[in-house]
C-alpha cells in the first residue's frame, strides 16, 4: 500500500498526517520538533511511504535534512504554493495544515522543479559549513564567525 505524509513544522512541535493512497487518513497527531521524533512517528510506515511533504521554513531543512539522511522520501515544498493551495481551507491548524500538505504530495496537486526545494542531508550542510570556514569565515550571517571558531577548533593540531 502506497502513503504519504505531510508535516507542519514549528520550532515546537511537528503535526504530522499519513494518508494512504486512497486518501483515507490512516493517522494524524504530534510530536515535538524534533528530528528523532518525527522519524519515530513515521517508523511504522517507512517501507510503504511514497513521499514525505513539507513546506520549507524556518526548520524544514534541518528536519527534512535528517529524514533524507534516515532514507526517506522527502519533498520540500516551497511555501507560496503551499499557500495557494491551502488557501480554501476555512480553518487554518496545523493538524489542518499538516493534512493539506499530505494531499498535495498525493494528487501531486503543486508539482514540478519550481514548487519542490531540495532538501539536503546534513553531511552537505557540514561541508558548505567547512568550505565557509576556509574562505576565511565570509559567511553573511552574524553567526559565522561563531560557526568558523568552531570549524577551526575541530582541525588537528601540528606538531
Amino acid at each position: 500500500m502506497s502513503v504519504y505524509a505531510g508535516l507542519d513544522t514549528s520550532l515546537g512541535a511537528v503535526a504530522i498526517c499519513v494518508i494512504a493512497e486512497t486518501g483515507e487518513m490512516l493517522w494524524q497527531g504530534k510530536v515535538l520538533g524534533d528530528p528523532d521524533a518525527v522519524t519515530a512517528a513515521l517508523q511504522r510506515w517507512r517501507d510503504d511511504l511514497v513521499r514525505v511533504g513539507l513546506e520549507a521554513g524556518a526548520t524544514s531543512e534541518w528536519i527534512g535534512g535528517h529524514l533524507v539522511d534516515e532514507g526517506l522520501p522527502v519533498v520540500c515544498l516551497e511555501s507560496r504554493h503551499v499557500k495557494a493551495a491551502l488557501g480554501a481551507m476555512t480553518v487554518k491548524t496545523d493538524r489542518n495544515d499538516a493534512q493539506g500538505i499530505a494531499q498535495i504530495v498525493r494528487t501531486g496537486l503543486v508539482q514540478g522543479s519550481s514548487s519542490e526545494v531540495r532538501c539536503r542531508p546534513e553531511a552537505a550542510h557540514a561541508h558548505r559549513r567547512a568550505q565557509g570556514c576556509r574562505q576565511g569565515g565570509s559567511l553573511p550571517t552574524s553567526r559565522s564567525s561563531e560557526a568558523c571558531c568552531v570549524c577551526r577548533s575541530a582541525r588537528p593540531q601540528a606538531g
